[in-house]
């Protein structure tokens, strides 16, 4: 009996700390705003339900890499909503081409395609800036 017990405690004790370190992965890689690849911070590219027209995804982007991430309430996703179905099978090609953001929109299920282009706010000009001299 002692040895069944110790084994189910061992189990226990070894679920939970997978179920915490793999939490604060997840917590850490998808929603903290940094860059997987380079560490950098990661700046939104689309607005999502508050754009126009109306998108069920994010699109951020790495500020040093070029890295580009569609987000679906948050969280990594490779698919989103469709517009026309309403289903969950919008796959959504993000690739950052200058100054502008392609992408390309294909539905699974319904066939529904469809390309945006978003210009990335990181290429905006800072207006109202002073420059220092050095004084001689």
């Amino acid at each position: 009996m002692l040895p069944l017990t110790i084994a189910v405690a061992a189990s226990l004790s070894a679920f939970l700390a997978m179920a915490v370190w793999q939490g604060g992965l997840f917590t850490r890689t998808l929603t903290s705003g940094v860059c997987t690849q380079c560490g950098a911070a990661m700046e939104p590219v689309t607005d999502g339900p508050t754009s126009d027209p109306p998108r069920s995804y994010e699109v951020v982007t790495c500020a040093e890499c070029d890295d580009t991430v569609v987000t679906v309430h948050g969280c990594r996703s490779p698919h989103a909503y469709c517009p026309a179905c309403r289903q969950l099978s919008l796959e959504v090609d993000a690739r950052i081409g200058g100054r502008v953001v392609h992408l390309d929109e294909a539905c699974v299920l319904c066939g529904h395609t469809a390309s945006l282009q978003v210009t990335d706010t990181r290429f905006e000009a800072v207006r109202g800036r002073v420059i220092p001299f050095r004084r001689r």
